[in-house]
């Protein structure tokens, strides 16, 4: 079973300022398709009632869906939800972000319903953040709020992950425009998360988060990226910042690959790098993608085909080829032997699935 956990390394133990989490980022409420429906959610009379059905329903889905979390590693769900379902009762930013998450899931399986549901995650996910940010002028990273802290940023990070790979745009630029303000804002969620780690280790999730911090930490051990790895320590002109950033982004998609194609009957952290992946990547490496350069243009790529080989993941689709597709005609064949590999694995594993 899975928990909506991320990946946080230690840091020394300190009592920190919660961070304000941006909202520019969020869908716009206010276009013709989505108007009405919003101003009847986000009405006091609807969001505020004692017993609102819309969210009964989003709590007994958190209850009993855990495939809604299934980038976040296999480990105990129940125990774990019905651990944040209780802090939320306390934080109402985490049981927002949580509900919101839920509503977005909701839409995926039913279609027929989809706009409604997709209305409501937006008018949770916006309430999620308002109440977050309006705490952060008072409070401070405690034993009291740490787990609500964690709940809030995974929630939040998965729910944005999912629906940037959803997003289509009119050019690469656009797109990645947009997915690097979706790193910048899952960054800042891993900023958070990891300023809670002394005392999330005192809490009950000690056991899944060190579990997790183990995978994370990990030497990577196969060569599906050597070559690109050559590219970056070979190539002329970088500055040593970019080519650090660039290593680091290639070690956590190598750990990506190793997860995908280990010869475990099961490993439960097999598609977790899709996740985690875009809170791992430094700033510097946003900066590198968002400007177009094409060798974070390529690690995209390489990223954008363990995305396709995860894309039975509802939050995945087709969003690995879509990518991997554009990134393929804005460089052109100048680079093309070193998007031959992620063009392969796209082929081969289509192939196979005829």
């Amino acid at each position: 079973m899975r928990s909506p956990t991320t990946d946080i390394p230690a840091v020394p133990r300190t009592s920190q300022s919660l961070p304000t989490v941006p909202t520019t980022d969020l869908p716009d409420t206010n276009s013709s398709n989505t108007g009405a429906l919003i101003r009847v959610l986000a009405s006091d009379e609807t969001l505020d009632d004692a017993v609102n059905l819309h969210h009964l329903e989003l709590v007994l889905h958190l209850c009993n869906e855990d495939a809604m979390w299934n980038l976040a590693g296999r480990r105990p769900y129940p125990s774990t939800m019905h651990m944040l379902l209780q802090s939320g009762l306390k934080s109402s930013y985490l049981m927002s972000a949580l509900l919101a998450f839920s509503a977005h899931h909701l839409a995926h399986l039913h279609p027929e319903r989809a706009l409604t549901y997709r209305h409501l995650a937006v008018v949770l996910q916006t309430r999620a953040i308002t109440l977050f940010n309006a705490s952060t002028a008072m409070t401070k990273i405690d034993e009291d709020n740490c787990v609500a802290v964690l709940g809030f940023s995974a929630a939040l990070g998965h729910h944005q992950l999912a629906d940037i790979l959803t997003a289509r745009a009119a050019s690469l630029d656009e797109y990645l425009t947009r997915y690097s303000q979706c790193l910048e804002m899952t960054r800042g969620i891993y900023t958070i998360a990891r300023a809670a780690w002394p005392l999330l280790l005192e809490s009950e999730l000690n056991s899944a988060l060190v579990q997790s911090q183990d995978f994370t930490s990990r030497e990577p051990t196969g060569d599906h990226c050597d070559k690109i790895r050559h590219l970056i320590d070979s190539a002329h002109g970088l500055l040593d910042a970019d080519r650090t950033a660039y290593r680091l982004a290639i070690r956590y998609l190598q750990l990506g690959f190793d997860a995908i194609f280990s010869t475990k009957e099961e490993d439960r952290y097999r598609y977790q790098i899709l996740f985690s992946w875009s809170m791992m990547v430094p700033s510097e490496f946003t900066s590198l993608l968002a400007a177009l350069k094409p060798e974070a243009l390529i690690i995209m790529a390489h990223y954008a085909s363990l995305l396709h080989l995860g894309r039975r993941n509802w939050q995945v689709g087709d969003s690995g080829s879509y990518i991997l597709g554009m990134i393929t005609g804005y460089l052109g064949l100048e680079w093309q032997q070193w998007l031959a590999y992620p063009q392969a694995l796209v082929a081969e594993d289509e192939a196979q699935a005829r």
